[in-house]
């Protein structure tokens, strides 16, 4: 799922679905509560070994909670390019 279709609220989760009409019920399908980004990407149980690995990957590149907000600009501001430290 991208960051757009999540910031446009167009994710294709239930609860959005629902929200739309084209779905019986925003409820997710492992039973815990409507099926939200934040359930998506957080708390549902379908999708554990997802987030660790996406937690994982994040922390290798040292951008985890103990490295909070370690995006730096090493080139002028006017440059596009960033790196995580």
């Amino acid at each position: 799922m991208s960051y757009s279709r999540m910031f446009l609220h167009d994710t294709h989760l239930k609860y959005e679905s629902h929200r739309t009409g084209t779905c019986d019920t925003p409820q997710c399908d492992c039973g815990m509560t409507a099926d939200t980004v934040e359930h998506f990407l957080i708390h549902c149980c379908k999708y554990y070994n997802e987030r660790q690995e996406m937690l994982d990957f994040i922390n290798d590149i040292g951008c985890g909670s103990k490295y909070k907000g370690c995006l730096v600009a090493d080139t002028p501001r006017w440059a596009s390019t960033v790196t995580f430290r």
